[in-house]
């Protein structure tokens, strides 16, 4: 998935519409959250939704984590990188390195 160098950054996260469980999806929703407080702007991608196996499938291969839910990526000057999957970003966000992985990822604009 490489974007031109020119696109605009992207933060893609990558969830099911129907997890296989309570606890995937009480990760998606705190991932959510976090992703949130830091005021990142995401574009989100349904897994379970057959239109988008082509771009589920690009994810995983980057991953290298297949039907885990949720991932987060991060696609700027050209190249999509992998920040992680729901425990990797709990634990980013907790250490406080998380913003800095994020650092090209696209920011909700503040209210005027």
């Amino acid at each position: 998935m490489a974007a031109a160098d020119d696109s605009p950054a992207v933060c893609w996260f990558l969830y099911s519409s129907t997890p296989t469980n309570a606890s995937v999806e009480s990760m998606q929703s705190r991932v959510r959250g976090i992703l949130a407080a830091l005021k990142v702007k995401t574009a989100d991608v349904d897994g379970a939704n057959a239109e988008n196996k082509t771009q589920r499938s690009e994810f995983w291969a980057i991953s290298g984590k297949r039907a885990v839910y949720p991932q987060v990526f991060v696609q700027a000057k050209g190249e999509t990188k992998f920040v992680g999957d729901g425990e990797d970003i709990v634990l980013a966000n907790d250490d406080g390195i998380l913003e800095g992985q994020l650092a090209d990822a696209p920011r909700v604009e503040a209210d005027a």
